[in-house]
């Protein structure tokens, strides 16, 4: 079992660039930890057909007594190998998700 505590974050923004096929997605997601206690841990990137979701994961030990103050974050998650497309773009955090579109363009040949 572990010793933390995990959840996703508080997301306010999610910026990113469409990209053209063979480069990486880069989504930078922002927003905030609910106390100083809160750590990122880890990025979840899951594709599924048309359908990108990304969760941004923080942790917390119980033990650590802290006071409740929003802490900003922003990080910044790629993501890999996407075929020419559209995709849905969903950010999930605590707070809401945000859902957005992107487009993978062809590979340009000169």
């Amino acid at each position: 079992m572990s010793k933390f505590v995990y959840d996703i974050g508080y997301i306010n923004r999610v910026e990113f660039e469409n990209i053209s096929e063979g480069k990486n997605l880069r989504v930078k997601v922002v927003g905030v930890w609910p106390s100083l206690a809160w750590k990122f841990d880890r990025e979840e990137v899951e594709v599924v057909q048309d359908k990108i979701t990304v969760r941004v994961v923080g942790r917390m030990d119980p033990k650590k007594v802290s006071s409740p103050v929003m802490v900003p974050f922003e990080h910044t998650v790629k993501v890999k190998n996407l075929k020419e497309g559209v995709y849905t773009l969903e950010v999930v955090g605590k707070n809401e998700n945000l859902t957005t579109q992107v487009t993978v363009n062809p590979i340009k040949v000169s």
